[in-house]
């Protein structure tokens, strides 16, 4: 898939390991690189498996994606003309570009 990040920031964090490991803890900042991978390897939003993906409809149609105990990215398509289906609902199947909108806690 192709990915976008909401700012600067969050690109920053997802492209350098030392600034994530700062802010997120080894750990975290470990599993981030492996979900961050799962999500450059995904054809579309329905290849993803690992990180048990959700999709947040209260929201505004977000996918939301475990990194590491409560910690999630969560993502927004990232296209001008997006599919939906009859019910006006997201087609993720046909989703191939994301925009990365937050990376946090999604416990709090």
């Amino acid at each position: 898939m192709e990915l976008s990040f909401r700012t600067r920031e969050l690109r920053l964090l997802c492209e350098d390991s030392v600034k994530a490991e700062s802010v997120y803890g080894s750990e975290v900042a470990d599993f981030l690189r492996r979900r961050l991978s799962d999500l450059y390897a995904a054809r579309t939003v329905s290849d993803l498996v690992a990180g048990r993906p959700s999709f947040a409809d209260d929201h505004g149609g977000e996918l939301l994606v475990v990194i590491s105990g409560s910690y999630e990215i969560r993502c927004r398509p990232n296209h001008v003309d997006l599919t939906r289906g009859p019910d006006g609902s997201i087609d993720w199947g046909r989703v191939h570009r994301i925009q990365i909108v937050s990376i946090g806690d999604g416990s709090q």
